[in-house]
């Protein structure tokens, strides 16, 4: 049981693989690197000074305040090889406080059992992972906001299950150079307790995020350009850029680049906007055969 149980945890690791990254194996729940939101993903996933609605519980909790009025969203994650992912969040805003809370589920299904080197399996597993957490930000000075997410993270692999806590840290900061806004975020503070006999590493996230909403020259298209820097405990940096295109403040353009990972680079994505609700799509291609990520949001105010 000790060895069919080992086998079972290393092939679970396949969600670190086809996450695409560079890396030693040493952080576990990668489900927590996958993006959440639709329009974050066409804009190459550098959004952590750009988020302004829900979707901020994941991605820089002080960008809550950003929205002028309280709203939620709803994420569908079509990632490859038949692995899924739903997310939820709310987001209650009030002048100078937001508070928000958040559900997510990420499935793995068909993993294959072996205890030996063979065509076929013995049977098939899955793997299952969920969060639950609840965001606060406030308002500290006219130009800046800080931002906190508590989060709840269980893991289920086979039989064996585990549960733990996790804390983000964010800060938006709106420079005095117009239409330059900056943001910071320290993701995955906490710990896991142990998986049979073994604890899953957080994978502890920092991210630089900067934003130029370009100059306003007609009143029927608006630009903005985004970047991130990331880093991860145990892997190489990540460089993202993104770009997103309003035309007639309904219809978005997205499109990004990603470096630092082994089978992605390029995003692209699309949006339709009306004054109370969006829905955005967003694409990311993956290399080395293992298909394409396919993210469904839809969003409204409250």
């Amino acid at each position: 049981m000790k060895r069919k149980f080992f086998w079972i945890f290393l092939l679970s690791g396949t969600l670190t693989v086809y996450a695409g990254n560079t890396n030693q194996g040493q952080n576990g729940l990668a489900y927590l690197k996958i993006a959440v939101d639709a329009r974050a993903v066409g804009m190459g996933e550098a959004y952590t000074a750009v988020a302004e609605d829900a979707s901020a519980v994941y991605w820089n909790p002080a960008g809550m305040l950003k929205a002028k009025r309280s709203n939620v969203l709803f994420n569908h994650n079509e990632w490859i090889q038949d692995i899924r992912g739903e997310f939820a969040a709310i987001s209650l805003v009030r002048r100078k406080s937001a508070w928000g809370f958040h559900l997510r589920s990420f499935n793995i299904g068909e993993i294959p059992v072996r205890i030996i080197a063979s065509s076929q399996p013995l049977e098939s597993t899955s793997a299952h992972y969920f969060s639950a957490g609840i965001s606060y930000a406030r308002r500290i000075h006219p130009r800046a906001e800080i931002g906190l997410t508590l989060k709840y993270l269980f893991e289920k692999i086979y039989v064996e299950s585990a549960d733990g806590i996790g804390l983000d840290i964010g800060l938006m900061y709106r420079t005095p150079l117009k239409g330059v806004q900056l943001g910071f975020c320290i993701q995955n503070f906490g710990k896991m307790n142990n998986l049979k006999s073994e604890s899953s590493n957080l994978p502890l996230i920092v991210r630089l995020g900067g934003l130029y909403q370009l100059p306003v020259f007609s009143a029927k298209f608006r630009g903005s350009l985004a970047s991130d820097i990331i880093f991860i405990t145990h892997e190489n940096i990540r460089i993202h850029l993104g770009t997103e295109w309003l035309f007639w403040q309904q219809i978005a353009l997205r499109a990004g680049l990603l470096s630092g990972y082994d089978s992605r680079s390029v995003s692209l994505g699309l949006g339709f906007c009306r004054p109370s609700i969006r829905l955005d799509y967003g694409f990311i291609p993956f290399g080395e055969d293992l298909g394409s990520t396919h993210r469904f949001t839809l969003s409204f105010l409250l």
